[in-house]
């Protein structure tokens, strides 16, 4: 019944006049409970995926609509993560949209978290609330379109707002084990590029307010201490570029 009555709201939209609202704002798709809303995420028959929606006191949010920028841009982060050192195959691997299992059912562009080795990966030590490796991941990334030339509408942007990109960091932030949120925002053409590295020091606790900072290419680039998000008591430093640029391999220390 819950999949029955959201899909009723995405097909009774009034598509060629829900393109036409501007972007930067989340549309209201309809009331639902949470209990609704995750059995809606749970389903293979979505009128429109998930992924472009939110849930929030009691409403539906739609926050994006699908898009080859948005695809592109998401794309190339998880490339040039993975084609960095530290990551998939030999440190980090890639859980993209996936949700955790034992949690609500909140869902990221992709994400990122230890590979799982015959025991524990790389002696990692699993958080405080999370019970297996498959559902633990240390870095949240989200991905939005701040103007359009055309192509995209419905779109969150920054701020505290439900449905936007602050709202989503502060949502991870209540998720054990999350230790980096990464926002982007960029507009469709791609002329245009801010990110957000929030870094997840307590469990629950109000993250830092920080200010986007502009993708100038080649010098932006974000940091990680790489030991967080492979829970491993070592140092080393990542950097991985958002801005579509070469990564080089940065890993020392480890």
């Amino acid at each position: 019944m819950a999949v029955t009555k959201i899909n009723n709201y995405i097909n009774e939209l009034n598509w060629p006049q829900f393109l036409q609202i501007p972007p930067g704002q989340p549309v209201v798709l309809g009331e639902a409970t949470l209990a609704e809303w995750e059995e809606f995420v749970d389903s293979e028959d979505q009128a429109l995926e998930s992924t472009h929606m939110e849930w929030a006191d009691g409403r539906i949010l739609i926050v994006e609509v699908p898009s080859t920028v948005h695809g592109k841009v998401t794309g190339a982060i998880e490339y040039f993560l993975n084609h960095d050192a530290l990551v998939e195959n030999d440190f980090l691997t890639t859980n993209r949209d996936a949700f955790v299992e034992t949690r609500r059912r909140l869902e990221p562009d992709t994400s990122y978290g230890p590979v799982v080795g015959t025991t524990t990966p790389l002696g990692g030590v699993l958080p405080t609330g999370v019970t297996n490796w498959g559902d633990f991941t240390t870095l949240k990334v989200e991905v939005a379109l701040l103007s359009t030339v055309g192509e995209v509408g419905v779109s969150r942007t920054w701020g505290h707002q439900a449905g936007h990109l602050d709202w989503k960091a502060d949502q991870w932030a209540t998720f054990p084990g999350v230790e980096y949120v990464l926002c982007v925002a960029t507009d469709e053409d791609l002329s245009f590029c801010q990110y957000k590295l929030h870094s997840v020091t307590t469990v629950g606790a109000a993250l830092t307010p920080i200010a986007p900072i502009d993708v100038v290419a080649p010098q932006t680039v974000p940091a990680l201490i790489i030991h967080v998000p492979l829970r491993r008591p070592h140092r080393g430093l990542c950097r991985c570029r958002v801005d579509g640029t070469r990564t080089g391999r940065k890993l020392r220390h480890l």
